[in-house]
């Protein structure tokens, strides 16, 4: 990574406390490269990563762009969604199905 030896110190990536540095980002990257290639990721691979609100996910995107992988990040629904029983999303007292009988119309 080129801002890793310009701008070693700068920081390169914040989420909540998590700060990197370019020269950590580029350090830490690398591992992660190792790791990828040791498991048979090799150039054209499709590698998925489902984190994208934690520190880790640059790390594992600039990991996998350096042995010339393709990073599909996927996004799983927010937390407060997933702890939500089965149709609690559309609002309290809400039905899909009617709780009376409608009325046939009256004709006069």
């Amino acid at each position: 990574m080129e801002a890793a030896v310009r701008f070693p110190r700068r920081s390169a990536f914040r989420l909540r406390e998590t700060v990197l540095t370019y020269a950590e980002l580029d350090e830490l990257s690398a591992h992660v490269a190792g790791g990828l290639s040791a498991h048979g990721v090799r150039v054209g691979d499709q590698v998925g990563t489902m984190v994208p609100y934690a520190s880790a996910f640059p790390l594992l995107y600039f990991g996998a762009l350096r042995i010339g992988a393709v990073v599909l990040p996927l996004y799983p629904p927010p937390p407060s969604a997933a702890a939500r029983p089965r149709g609690a999303a559309r609002g309290p007292g809400w039905s899909s199905r009617p709780t009376t009988r409608p009325r046939p119309p009256t004709w006069r």
